[in-house]
Parts: structure tokens; sequence; C-alpha cells
């Protein structure tokens, strides 16, 4: 596989990852919105550890560029 070929496909891929992880942000929030969730449980364990993923992604995608 080429080098930008490559860079290419990690670059969909973390976009992908990126997308994926705002999808899931929206759902757990309206989940606690609709009351299955409760607050801290949003926030522990969805909205902190996806903020968290986030910023992963974030350091994956300046080590591409």
């Amino acid at each position: 596989m080429k080098y930008e070929t490559k860079l290419i496909t990690i670059d969909n891929q973390i976009e992908e990852l990126k997308e994926h992880l705002e999808q899931a942000c929206h759902a757990a929030f309206n989940l606690k919105r609709l009351g299955v969730l409760d607050h801290d449980t949003y926030e522990y364990e969805f909205n902190n550890k996806i903020a968290y993923m986030e910023s992963l992604a974030a350091v994956l995608e300046e080590g591409v560029e």
C-alpha cells in the first residue's frame, strides 16, 4: 500500500471514529434527558469517557499529519 493511500485510510478511520464518538455522546445525552440515565452516570460513564476518547482521537490525528 502506498504511503499516501495508507494516510488517507488512516485519516478516514480517525474521522469515522470521531463521528461514532459524537453519535454516542448524543445518544447518551438523550438517554439522560429521557430519564434512563441519571446525571452522575451520564457524566462519569459517558460524557467524561467520550471526551477522553475524543482527545485520544485528536492525538492520533496529529500523529498522522
